[in-house]
Formats: C-alpha cells, sequence, structure tokens
C-alpha cells in the first residue's frame, strides 16, 4: 500500500514531518516558508507597512564568548591577572 506524501494541511502537529524521509521533510520545510512569505505580503498588503519584518533568529551565545564568564568558568583571566 503506498502512502501519499504528506502536506502541510495534512500533519497533525510537527512531529509528524520527522516521520517522513528527510528530502520529504525538507520539501515540507520549504512549502511552509512559502506559505509564510505569502501570507505575510497578504498581510502587508492589507494593512500597510505598518507590520515589522520579523528578525532573524539568534544563536545561542556561547559562554566563553564573554571574558567575564570564561574568568569565572576557569579562574583564568585574560588580562595577566
Amino acid at each position: 500500500m503506498a502512502t501519499e506524501a504528506p502536506t502541510p494541511q495534512t500533519l497533525t502537529s510537527w512531529e509528524d514531518a520527522f516521520h517522513h524521509p528527510i528530502p520529504t521533510t525538507r520539501r515540507l520545510e520549504t512549502q511552509l516558508r512559502a506559505d509564510v512569505a505569502a501570507n505575510q505580503e497578504k498581510v502587508r498588503a492589507i494593512v500597510g507597512s505598518v507590520v515589522p519584518r520579523p528578525l532573524p533568529p539568534s544563536r545561542p551565545r556561547n559562554m566563553f564568548t564573554n571574558s567575564k564568564a570564561w574568568s569565572s568558568t576557569t579562574g583564568i583571566s585574560h588580562h595577566g591577572g
């Protein structure tokens, strides 16, 4: 019995997407991103340019990029002290 490829409308939760092969999951992601972009443009057309564009997702900061965090966790100072 062949199973049909899922669509964003047939998924009941985000976990459902990961029960399929990676190429299928990537196609779902591409379709969802295109849908989001289209919907954002529809909203902008309705309300104008008042709606701010969302910021891109930020990366988690590495605690060792902050010299104070490094010093407090290792006892080693970058300033020779």
